[in-house]
């Protein structure tokens, strides 16, 4: 009898954790989904009309998006298998940051947000420049989905101990502190009203 509870007890645990698994693929594919048709609506709308320096910048900023998002999907299998090799080398950070926020500008830029920056300039460290200029876009565009317009996002890069540390804060409603445990969490998501 306890042998049948302990096997009923793990397939109950198992039946959950598929439940919310299943769930958050639902959540993440809507999210996804609504995310490409903004930047496919960007890219179709500026198209149509005469080839400004404006348009074409938007249009390659809206694909550049796309391209991250597209990166991002493939990523999380490859993590999952641990088949992601880092390509290291010496870079400025500064350099990757500044590279970062011009991806997101025109998306900035829709919403009226100041975005400034406080940048050591002189800081280098070897990095997989491409990995952690998307990590860095991810967290801005996050950032810029959840600030209000005119509100405001900052990123700053300091060293504490020959670590560098990269911080983006925004005027956004932000993470319940009793949240902040499970953000890192496999398959959770943090339920929030994007603003705008």
């Amino acid at each position: 009898a306890i042998e049948n509870a302990t096997t009923y007890a793990k397939l109950e645990d198992s039946y959950i954790q598929l439940k919310e698994l299943d769930e958050f693929k639902e959540a993440m594919t809507v999210m996804i989904i609504h995310d490409f048709k903004n930047d496919l609506n960007t890219v179709i709308n500026f198209a149509d009309g005469y080839p400004s320096e404006r348009r074409m910048k938007s249009i390659k900023q809206a694909g550049l998006h796309m391209l991250t998002m597209a990166l991002n999907m493939l990523d999380v299998q490859k993590f999952e298998e641990t088949q992601v090799k880092l390509t290291l080398h010496k870079d400025s950070i500064s350099k990757m940051i500044q590279e970062a926020i011009k991806q997101v500008s025109f998306l900035v830029l829709q919403k009226s947000i100041k975005l400034t920056y406080e940048l050591k300039s002189n800081l280098f460290s070897e990095f997989d420049f491409e990995l952690v200029s998307r990590v860095i876009v991810n967290l801005l565009i996050n950032a810029i989905k959840y600030t209000p317009e005119n509100g405001s996002i900052n990123i700053k890069s300091d060293v504490e101990e020959s670590i560098i540390k990269i911080s983006i804060s925004d005027t956004g409603e932000g993470i319940p502190a009793d949240k902040l445990d499970i953000i890192f969490d496999k398959f959770s998501q943090v339920n929030s009203k994007k603003a705008g």
